[in-house]
C-alpha cells in the first residue's frame, strides 16, 4: 500500500481507481473477517455462524489448510474447535435420526 504515499501527488489528492481497487482488494478479506468474526461473538452460542461458515467452506471443497488459513483472519473457526464441534453436531444428529 505504498501507493497511499502518491496519492498528494494527483491532481486532486484522490486515490487513482485503479488504486482504490487495489486498497480494497487486500483490505476486503481482513475486514469482512473482522466483521464475521466480531458478529459471531455476540450474544449467546455466537459461535455457532462462524462453525456454520466453516462447515459450508468444507462442504464446498476447501482444504483444511485453507479453513487453518482463513482461521487466522477470523473468518472460519479454528480447525481443532471445528472438529469437535463438527463431531458433537454428527452424534447429536446420530441420535435424533433413530
Amino acid at each position: 500500500m505504498s501507493y497511499l504515499s502518491m496519492a498528494p501527488g494527483n491532481d486532486d489528492g484522490m486515490l487513482l481507481p485503479w488504486q482504490n481497487e487495489e486498497l480494497l482488494d487486500q483490505c476486503a478479506g481482513k475486514f469482512m473477517g473482522y466483521l464475521i468474526f466480531t458478529l459471531g461473538s455476540i450474544g449467546t452460542k455466537g459461535r455457532g455462524q462462524l462453525f456454520y461458515h466453516t462447515l459450508g467452506c468444507n462442504f464446498y471443497g476447501l482444504s483444511r489448510d485453507g479453513i487453518h488459513y482463513l482461521s487466522r483472519y477470523g473468518f472460519a473457526s479454528n480447525i481443532r474447535d471445528y472438529d469437535d464441534r463438527r463431531n458433537q453436531a454428527y452424534h447429536r444428529s446420530k441420535e435424533i435420526s433413530r
